[in-house]
């Protein structure tokens, strides 16, 4: 559950995003570092940990309490707190991301487009997305526009995406010049992370071009505003137990949902202990997404879906041949029967895997030896006559123990 709050006052914008949430954690102190029994149990997607020991948090009743996460930036801001000795067993707690930020900063918008879920990508929810979707050629092109009331000074862009989404092949960034000329910022360039830069730019209009060869969600887009001022507070929030040590999970590197305990009220300031800071290590089960289990991160696949270690891409299209569908029938390479000849039914009447459309031989027995059933025909009626001769010939002759039938 995601909770986004936004308040706007003049001449500042202050905004403040609430995240209230849960998900797998691990655990880690500042010194020494030391790691949980419960590897195995510890979260994936998550790059980084704290471990919070029950010393470490002085309360003598269930607190709610406060890891302090200033100065720290998350790509996506979800996070996972487990309880280490809850009666025995290690679980996963409610918890809530405390976000507030004070700006000056610029506020933004898209350009109308005709598609209303495009504002998705400036709603502060990591939870919605604008899709875009890959047309019949295989290949996709996005233009997205970003305005300004007043000019934005910006070097970066930063491209969030909804799970299981592969980057886009290309970024093109364009701004409006000052009297009115279009520039190039960022020309045609390959995406390799969520975050690209470029030379500092002014301007109140941003057109961003990209490519893409697969399905694309788009969950967040942020232009880091070089002259915005910025007084931020975070921190997690979750509610503690006296004797209890905690795992807290950050830096996650996709969205993550999981299964958590109930929360409680964790919004309300009173009450509430902020605990002192404590650094994070990095987790050593971390494995980067890679929702297809090929080999090759998602960020990078050319076909998310479905496994494709060498990344064919016959036509170089961008997209991995398995996720294409050469013959246009609806169905992907990957599950049809017949790739390159369109059965949208996948009709398989011998069941051999080969659609009919492309199946030049019969596979069953009986219908490829067509010989097979007239055999089994002629064996059977043999089987009979020999049945039918032997109760005849048993049948003429008398029973053992029987007397001879005197000759006439």
């Amino acid at each position: 559950m995601i909770l986004n709050m936004k308040t706007n006052f003049s001449p500042l914008t202050v905004t403040a995003v609430a995240l209230f949430f849960a998900l797998p954690p691990f655990a880690v102190a500042s010194a020494p570092v030391t790691f949980p029994s419960d590897t195995e149990s510890a979260p994936t997607s998550f790059r980084e940990f704290v471990q919070i020991s029950d010393e470490k948090v002085p309360i003598k009743v269930p607190t709610v309490i406060e890891l302090p996460l200033d100065g720290r930036s998350f790509e996506y801001p979800f996070f996972a707190v487990k309880d280490l000795t809850a009666d025995g067993a290690s679980r996963f707690v409610g918890n809530y991301f405390r976000h507030f930020t004070v700006v000056s900063k610029t506020p933004m918008h898209i350009a109308p487009t005709g598609d209303p879920s495009w504002s998705a990508m400036l709603d502060g929810d990591y939870r919605s997305y604008a899709s875009f979707s890959v047309p019949e050629n295989g290949s996709g092109m996005a233009a997205i526009a970003l305005l300004s009331t007043k000019p934005v000074t910006a070097s970066s862009f930063t491209i969030l995406l909804d799970g299981e989404v592969a980057l886009p092949n290309t970024i093109l960034i364009q701004a409006d010049t000052a009297d009115g000329a279009n520039m190039v910022v960022l020309n045609t360039t390959k995406m390799t992370g969520n975050t690209v830069r470029f030379p500092k730019t002014t301007s109140t209009n941003w057109k961003v071009t990209l490519t893409y060869s697969q399905p694309l969600r788009i969950t967040e887009i942020s232009v880091l505003d070089e002259d915005a001022l910025r007084a931020t507070t975070q921190g997690l929030r979750f509610l503690a137990v006296p004797g209890h040590d905690y795992v807290v999970y950050m830096d996650a590197d996709r969205p993550v949902t999981l299964t958590t305990t109930e929360a409680g009220d964790l919004l309300t300031d009173k009450g509430v202990v902020r605990i002192t800071p404590l650094a994070s290590v990095q987790n050593p089960a971390y494995v980067i997404a890679d929702t297809d289990g090929d080999g090759v991160p998602d960020r990078s696949d050319n076909c998310v879906t479905f496994p494709n270690a060498t990344q064919e891409d016959v036509d170089q299209s961008g997209a991995g041949d398995l996720c294409e569908d050469f013959d246009r029938d609806r169905v992907v390479n990957a599950t049809d029967n017949c790739p390159n000849d369109p059965n949208l039914a996948q009709t398989d009447t011998d069941g051999d895997g080969m659609g009919d459309a492309c199946d030049g031989e019969e596979s069953r027995i009986t219908e490829k030896n067509a010989w097979l059933p007239w055999a089994g025909m002629g064996v059977a009626l043999l089987i009979l006559i020999g049945l039918v001769f032997l109760t005849m010939r048993s049948g003429g002759s008398p029973k053992q123990g029987e007397p001879t039938p005197p000759v006439q």
